[in-house]
């Protein structure tokens, strides 16, 4: 393993990456707002 990497369990992995959110954010030609989260809280 890279000197840079740590194994890690898959609940580690969700710990830290459910912890995050991401949205994606746009207007419409009218300028209604249109926001849709990127990340599905389950396991």
């Amino acid at each position: 393993m890279s000197e840079n990497r740590i194994e890690i369990g898959p609940y580690d992995y969700m710990d830290h990456f459910m912890s995050k959110a991401a949205l994606i954010c746009s207007t419409d030609k009218d300028g209604k707002p249109n926001v849709m989260a990127l990340l599905w809280k389950t396991i």
